[in-house]
């Protein structure tokens, strides 16, 4: 499955991946800022999201943040002192059932940036940074 979006000054590409083993499944989430040109992305399992409640599958995972960039639910884009990005997912299933998680997304991005009629290339790598 793989889908993508356009959320509020972002480019967002989401994907459910399955294993080899069935039952692991792996959420990829790449964000572009479509101002700064920047692309953080990860991929994700139960265990790397920020998430405390019951047991939840990726299949909902996936549906939740997929519904949160359409908008029927609530997304919180912010930026922590690491240069990581981080995405709150809020979404209220059925009457009873909340689901509060969090993605951290670190910065893997090539921005072009025009200097003087030359374009000077930037590519980010965690802690590296090379001009070219």
């Amino acid at each position: 499955m793989n889908e993508t979006f356009s959320f509020k000054n972002y480019s967002v590409v989401c994907s459910l991946k399955e294993e080899r083993n069935l039952l692991d499944k792996t959420l990829y989430l790449s964000v572009t800022d479509n101002n700064s040109k920047l692309t953080y992305e990860g991929t994700l399992d139960v265990k790397k999201l920020r998430y405390t409640g019951k047991a939840i599958d990726m299949d909902v995972i996936y549906r939740i943040v997929c519904l949160s960039f359409r908008g029927y639910h609530s997304v919180e884009i912010s930026m922590d002192k690491k240069d990581t990005l981080q995405l709150r997912f809020m979404a209220v299933v059925g009457a009873c059932s909340l689901y509060d998680f969090v993605a951290l997304l670190d910065i893997k991005a090539i921005a072009m940036i025009e200097k003087s009629n030359k374009y000077v290339g930037l590519k980010y790598k965690t802690k590296n940074l090379k001009i070219y």
